[in-house]
């Protein structure tokens, strides 16, 4: 029927399935060996193997006049079809006496704030980090400082901002570096200079698609060797379906896939569901969309920003409550999960961490 025609599959099925073990015969030539594969993908690996003939094919054997007992051989020592990404726990032995020798490996660049470090230990490569909280409760701007954190650190980040303009969040960062509201002209050049080795900007205000962004996100952790990726917010993202959940999920997969690929670290704002409130500390069942987003996230970090009314009833029992808080619900590295709290300058727009023993 030809190596292609796999109708018989179909029809024998019900009889293949009493052996445990099935031996397969094809051509040894290019197209003979990539139906082979594709046959026992269908049959189940775990039970083929695939004979390599002398000769191209059983009939050039006859013709050649092959000994039965050197095609006894070929039969006896037939390959099994590995799964190239089923190992043996040993496969990683080496990489597990490193971590060992090395536990620093299991932690990543700091995030410029000792809380939040005590709690993650840092940002790791190969991890997605979802960012969440409220309106106002000051998103975007902790984004800026930890981009800035980063550049102190010689890292490199790229960011799609698509909710606001470029001009206004980087000068937000010029304020957040030079802790100034007014700084000089050449401050504010000398401030550029700075950002300009270590950040990259994805020049777009309105909604980009999906791909669109993994595509530029590629091309700058190639070139330009960036490490992180923030993207503010997934609201922006626009996908060519309309299934949500799905298109959320696959989108958090690829960037998953694109994070372990290039040895880098994602950052993902999600909006919080309709209806969350300042009036309690939201977890991270309040992100907006699929639960996959957290389910497929490494660390789950929600800004949260007191509204009058709990600062009023905490003044009340002789309190005072933090301008605003960042909640780990999730940290999947370490399991540890807390909350850092910071006050918030709003003319220079940094965030100033409160040590809990203060």
């Amino acid at each position: 029927m030809g190596v292609a025609d796999t109708s018989w599959i179909e029809h024998e099925w019900d009889w293949l399935q009493q052996f445990k073990t099935i031996y397969l015969i094809f051509d040894n030539d290019r197209a003979g060996q990539e139906n082979v594969v594709n046959i026992a993908n269908r049959l189940g690996r775990w039970r083929c193997h695939n004979v390599i003939l002398p000769e191209k094919d059983a009939n050039d054997c006859l013709i050649k006049g092959v000994e039965l007992a050197t095609i006894t051989e070929c039969i006896q020592n037939a390959h099994e079809f590995e799964i190239s990404n089923l190992v043996s726990a040993s496969y990683f032995e080496d990489e597990i006496l490193e971590l060992f020798k090395d536990p620093r490996q299991l932690s990543g660049t700091s995030t410029g704030f000792n809380g939040l470090d005590k709690i993650l230990r840092g940002w790791r490569m190969e991890e997605l980090t979802l960012w969440s909280g409220s309106n106002g409760s000051g998103k975007s701007t902790f984004l800026n400082e930890v981009i800035i954190n980063l550049a102190r650190n010689q890292v490199r980040s790229c960011i799609a901002s698509l909710e606001m303009p470029p001009s206004r969040y980087l000068r937000w960062a010029i304020c957040q570096v030079a802790r100034k509201d007014k700084p000089a002209v050449e401050e504010i050049r000398e401030t550029l200079k700075f950002l300009d080795e270590y950040l990259y900007v994805v020049n777009a205000r309105e909604e980009i698609d999906s791909s669109e962004l993994v595509n530029i996100f590629e091309y700058a952790a190639r070139k330009y060797g960036v490490k992180h990726f923030f993207i503010d917010s997934l609201m922006r993202v626009s996908f060519p379906m309309k299934d949500e959940i799905k298109e959320h999920t696959k989108f958090c997969n690829d960037l998953l896939a694109f994070a372990k690929d290039h040895q880098i670290h994602i950052h993902l704002v999600a909006h919080p569901r309709k209806g969350s409130k300042d009036t309690y500390t939201p977890g991270k069942v309040d992100v907006s969309g699929t639960s996959n987003l957290t389910n497929l996230a490494h660390n789950v970090l929600v800004l949260w920003r007191p509204n009058d009314e709990l600062r009023d009833k905490a003044k009340q029992k002789g309190k005072d409550m933090a301008d605003n808080y960042i909640l780990v619900r999730k940290n999947r590295e370490w399991g540890t999960e807390g909350k850092v709290m910071f006050r918030f300058n709003p003319d220079t727009k940094n965030f100033t961490e409160i040590e809990k023993n203060t």
